[in-house]
C-alpha cells in the first residue's frame, strides 16, 4: 500500500489539514477499517469503486468519481473492488461549511457525489487529474482548483468553525456549557449551529478528538499504561477510555491495536506517514 500526505500551502491552511494519496493494486487491497477523526473528506477516485460498510451493516453505493464524505460517528469499513487510486483532501473540523455552504448534518454517515451539489467543481477536479501524471503534480492541480473555486469565496470564520478549532486545541476537554459561555451564545444555539455547520454535536466532536489524542500519544511515545493514557487524554479513568474506544472503533483498545489496521494506522498517526509541504 502506498499512502502519503502533503501539507497545504498558506491559502488553504485554514481549511485543509492535508492532501493524501492512497494507491493499492487489486490483489493487495483488503478490507480496511476507518475510525472517526472529526473531519470531512473531499475524495477523487481514479481507480475502481470502493464500497463502504457502516457499523450496522448498511452500505453506501460504490464510491467513484469525486465526492464529499460527511462526518462519521463510528467506524466504517472500506471494501475495494479492484485497483485503488484515491486523492483525498482532509478538511479541518468546521471547514467544509464555509467552502460548500450546505447543511452538513444531512451528510452525516454518508458520501455525496459532487455532481449532486457542485457539478462544475466535480468536473474540474476529475478533469485536472485526468490531464496530469504523478501524485505531486496531481496534488498541485487539485490545490489550485480548490483555491480558485472555493477558498477565495469562503468568507471569514464563523462561530462553529472557531469553536471546533477550540475543541481541538483543548483536546476535547471543555464541556459544551463552558464553550457556550466563552463564546457568548446559548448551549442550544451552539449545538444547533454546530450540527448544521460541522456535522456533529460539540460533545461528539470532543469525544472523537479525545480518541484521536489517544492514537497520537500511542504513535509518538513508547506505549505507556492505559491508565496514563486515560489521564493524559482527558478521560475520567481507564474504563471510560475503554468504553469510548469500543464504541467509536468497534473494538477494545488491545484488540484494535493488534488487528493490523494498516490504513487506520496511517490516518490516526499510529504509523507516521511520509509528509511533505505542498508540492
Amino acid at each position: 500500500m502506498l499512502y502519503r500526505e502533503f501539507l497545504p500551502g498558506s491559502e488553504l491552511a485554514r481549511f485543509v489539514q492535508c492532501f493524501w494519496i492512497l494507491e493499492q493494486a487489486a490483489h493487495e487491497a483488503p478490507r480496511q477499517k476507518v475510525v472517526p477523526d472529526g473531519r470531512m473528506e473531499l475524495l477523487v477516485h481514479l481507480g475502481d469503486p470502493v464500497e463502504t460498510i457502516l457499523e450496522d451493516g448498511s452500505r453506501w453505493p460504490g464510491q467513484t468519481g469525486s465526492l464529499l464524505v460527511g462526518q462519521i460517528r463510528r467506524h466504517i469499513t472500506l471494501s475495494p473492488k479492484g485497483r485503488v487510486e484515491i486523492l483525498g483532501v482532509r478538511l479541518h473540523p468546521g471547514a467544509a461549511f464555509p467552502l460548500f455552504r450546505v447543511d452538513l448534518d444531512e451528510m452525516v454517515d454518508d458520501a455525496v457525489p459532487l455532481s449532486a451539489f457542485r457539478p462544475a467543481l466535480g468536473r474540474e477536479l476529475e478533469g485536472c487529474l485526468s490531464e496530469t501524471r504523478g501524485w505531486t503534480e496531481r496534488v498541485r492541480a487539485v490545490e489550485r482548483t480548490l483555491i480558485e473555486g472555493l477558498a477565495r469565496k469562503a468568507g471569514r470564520p464563523e462561530l462553529p468553525e472557531v469553536v471546533a478549532e477550540s475543541i481541538e486545541r483543548g483536546g476535547g476537554r471543555q464541556p459544551v456549557s463552558g464553550l457556550a459561555r466563552r463564546f457568548g451564545v446559548g448551549v442550544r444555539t451552539l449545538e444547533r449551529r454546530f450540527r448544521r455547520e460541522v456535522g456533529l454535536s460539540p460533545k461528539r466532536l470532543a469525544r472523537i478528538v479525545r480518541l484521536q489524542g489517544t492514537f497520537s500519544l500511542l504513535g509518538r511515545t513508547a506505549r505507556p499504561s492505559w491508565a496514563e493514557i486515560a489521564f493524559s487524554c482527558g478521560y475520567s479513568d481507564q474504563p471510560h477510555l475503554v468504553r469510548e474506544f469500543r464504541e467509536l472503533t468497534g473494538e477494545p483498545p488491545a484488540t484494535f491495536l493488534s488487528s493490523g489496521h494498516e490504513l487506520s494506522d496511517h490516518l490516526t498517526g499510529l504509523v507516521r506517514s511520509d509528509e511533505g509541504a505542498a508540492p
